[in-house]
């Protein structure tokens, strides 16, 4: 048998607010659908633009089993922003069959070190 003894102050008229007791308002739950709704229609929107820029492309489904690599992606908001809502792309999501794409990528010299260098010779030493 496990007791706790936690305590916390609390207001006794929150004790009876329906999210203390993890009820949701079914009010409230519309408004989210609604704002779900609308970030997938922002979303569908970037795409489409994306698409039509050629930023991206479609695989047609015939070439879905080919071999090839498929980024996982999701939406991000950002409210002050102007673009609101942006696809983010996981290119360290694994696979059963392959590693991620971060780890498949060739990494080059830091040319970070090389900065001090450069801004000496820009400035004749």
């Amino acid at each position: 048998m496990v007791v706790s003894m936690f305590e916390q102050e609390a207001n006794v008229a929150d004790l009876w607010r329906l999210d203390t007791l993890g009820i949701t308002d079914p009010i409230e739950s519309v408004t989210k659908e609604a704002r779900q709704a609308e970030i997938r229609t922002l979303f569908q929107d970037t795409t489409k633009v994306w698409l039509a820029e050629e930023i991206i492309e479609k695989v047609p489904v015939h070439q879905v089993s080919e071999k090839g690599y498929y980024l996982p992606h999701r939406p991000v908001i950002k409210e002050g922003s102007t673009t609101r809502i942006r696809p983010v792309f996981d290119a360290s999501a694994k696979t059963k069959d392959s590693p991620p794409l971060n780890q498949c990528l060739e990494t080059g010299p830091n040319l970070i070190k090389l900065i001090p260098t450069i801004i000496g010779f820009g400035r004749g030493r």
